[in-house]
């Protein structure tokens, strides 16, 4: 099981329209690593805290915790998974490509645009 992440426009009549496609990038990351999100994020929900969260908004919480993750890499690298499935790098490496996703997508015009993570 992985989460992953989608981003779409919701209009005035909150109907969802998907823009993956206008997009270069697919973000997916195993279920294994969801204690280093909660520690991250400093939530329960870990990187759920940001579904349905307006990108912008977003944005500044992926900093917050891909920063908070490098300043307690060691404390980070203890919650890697013993299976294996999931490591510090690949978290940071996926907040990285996930704050660079939303800063494209920003830049792209779609600041009004929603994260969704499944």
């Amino acid at each position: 099981m992985s989460y992953s992440i989608n981003f779409a426009v919701v209009d005035k009549n909150d109907r969802v329209f998907d823009i993956d496609d206008k997009c270069s990038f697919y973000l997916n990351i195993t279920y294994n690593i969801s204690e280093m999100f909660i520690l991250a994020f400093e939530d329960k929900d870990g990187i759920k805290t940001l579904d349905n969260l307006n990108i912008a908004a977003g944005k500044v919480l992926i900093k917050r915790a891909l920063i908070r993750l490098i300043e307690k890499r060691s404390e980070a690298i203890k919650l890697e998974p013993p299976n294996g499935w999931g490591n510090y790098s690949n978290t940071v490496k996926f907040l990285t490509e996930f704050l660079m996703n939303c800063q494209e997508l920003i830049d792209k015009g779609y600041d009004d645009a929603t994260i969704f993570i499944n």
